[in-house]
């Protein structure tokens, strides 16, 4: 038997946004909360704070009022394969707005005091550079999911115009008898024979005892 040929690194990458796409459409939610979901979600994600994403994420969208499950697939935007590739930018763009620290450590006259201000210094180089990612990637971001949704939910609505029984799925329909068929129509005249029946039945009786 002959053995399927293994999906290469970007086949299974389109694959997995397609897979998001289809999952971020599916959400019952108004186009504005789904966007700013995503926003929040890509703005977190990218910024050097991995442990506590989850954790910020939650907070700003409830702050919101927004799409939580659109936030949290938006900070998968930085995972172990786009991680190196984010962090490296955000340091190469950090460092040209904090040109102070740029000098290199001697490791023959290393100090505690030296480690710990070269640390600060590529953690700062670094949130600055996510700073100035963020901002921009979220509003795209913002933008981007909106008009998806919006095309989405109008491409829905025209085919659910279209199909014969679109005015039972509209809200104004909700209040409006179901439609007549012909197992109601059989059901109202077996119990109106069994009324008039009993009718019958009831004066046959009432004849009987006056006699």
């Amino acid at each position: 038997m002959k053995t399927k040929p293994s999906r290469l690194w970007w086949e299974n990458l389109l694959r997995s946004l397609r897979h998001l796409y289809k999952k971020v459409l599916r959400i019952k939610s108004t186009p504005h909360d789904l966007a700013l979901g995503m926003a929040l979600g890509i703005f977190i994600g990218l910024l050097p704070i991995i442990p506590l994403q989850t954790i910020f994420v939650l907070i700003l969208a409830v702050a919101f009022r927004c799409s939580k499950l659109t936030a949290l697939i938006g900070t998968s935007i930085t995972n172990p394969l786009t991680i190196p590739f984010f962090y490296l930018l955000m340091l190469r763009i950090g460092r040209f707005f904090l040109p102070e620290g740029r000098g290199r450590l001697n490791p023959e006259h290393w100090t505690i005091g030296e480690l710990l201000q070269t640390g600060w210094y590529f953690y700062a180089s670094m949130l600055l550079g996510g700073f100035l990612i963020a901002i921009p990637s979220a509003l795209f971001a913002y933008f981007l999911t909106l008009f998806l949704t919006k095309a989405h939910q109008a491409r829905r609505a025209r085919k659910m115009s279209a199909s014969p029984y679109a005015r039972f799925y509209s809200p104004e329909s909700y209040d409006q008898p179901p439609p007549q068929t012909f197992e109601n129509s059989d059901i109202k005249a077996d119990r109106h024979n069994a009324d008039a029946s009993d009718k019958f039945l009831r004066s046959c009786k009432s004849k009987g005892s006056n006699a």
